[in-house]
């Protein structure tokens, strides 16, 4: 048992950095991106290209953490922000056009061969307390839990996150109280695209690599991230960890057919019995 909640673990980590991801957006920009997936996706795939093209892997992960960090803000800046006064419905769909538009993309860039993506620790399965886990998956383990420890400290103790917190609440208030309100919403999506590309850096050793190879991870994190509280980095952490030691044990005990169900499953109960999430706060409605 313990060796499937390992696995989970493991799994549960990467949708919950993606979800991290789509948390912060959500928080900043009050809007669900169903592109952060593809985006991943291409900063993936330069991350491949650099480290193909002979750059040591180190440098080749920066050069792909900073595209995230720049054509996530560049997703707000010239195509949300225009958007602003619309529908929510529209906002949400041009979205969903641009994670077809990145897909396509990426499919003409990097065409659509599976590739074997190196692995960011290598050497033998690691043996303790009746488990065996590769290094890459105990570097999956570390890495939520360094950035569990990092946006809490952020939100905690930084002008960022008090600032972050200040346009979650109120954007109007923080405009009227001199905040650069502009600039807040784009470190936050620069934050989350090197999250994004984090996590298809991450998995991308263990599923190899491919243009679709996110959808499933979106699909799950975006599932973490509303049972947990799309209001609550913290809770779509939290969610996306169960979800993934849930759909483990799933797996490993009923059907390996039922393991995605049982995650939307889950998010279905939780939409029915708490709609803002485990973590999440209600709306607040002003008479």
């Amino acid at each position: 048992m313990m060796q499937y909640v390992a696995s989970g673990l493991v799994s549960g980590g990467i949708y919950a950095t993606m979800a991290i991801g789509i948390v912060l957006i959500y928080r900043a920009s009050g809007v669900i991106n169903f592109a952060h997936g593809e985006l991943a996706t291409f900063g993936t795939f330069v991350v491949f290209a650099c480290w193909s093209a002979g750059l040591p892997l180190p440098l080749a992960l920066l050069i792909g953490l900073l595209v995230g960090a720049v054509a996530s803000p560049c997703i707000e800046a010239f195509v949300l922000s225009g958007l602003r006064r619309r529908t929510h419905l529209t906002e949400v769909m041009a979205t969903v056009a641009l994670f077809l538009a990145l897909n396509g993309l990426t499919l003409a860039v990097f065409g659509e061969e599976t590739h074997e993506f190196p692995a960011l620790v290598t050497g033998p399965p690691i043996e303790a307390f009746g488990l065996v886990m590769s290094r890459q998956s105990i570097l999956v383990l570390v890495v939520v839990a360094g950035l569990t420890l990092i946006m809490a400290a952020m939100f905690r103790f930084t002008r960022l996150g008090a600032a972050m917190r200040a346009v979650s609440e109120s954007r109007e208030s923080a405009e009227l109280a001199g905040l650069p309100v502009r600039r807040i919403v784009w470190s936050v999506w620069a934050v989350a695209g090197m999250a994004g590309v984090l996590a298809g850096v991450l998995i991308a050793p263990i599923v190899y690599l491919n243009v679709n190879m996110m959808i499933d991870v979106l699909t799950k994190a975006l599932a973490g991230a509303v049972v947990g509280g799309l209001t609550s980095v913290s809770g779509a952490i939290t969610a996306g960890l169960l979800l993934g030691v849930g759909e483990s044990l799933v797996a490993g005990y009923v059907s390996t057919q039922l393991a995605t169900p049982f995650v939307f499953l889950v998010l279905v109960l939780a939409l029915v019995v708490r709609p803002q999430g485990l973590f999440g706060s209600a709306p607040k409605v002003k008479l």
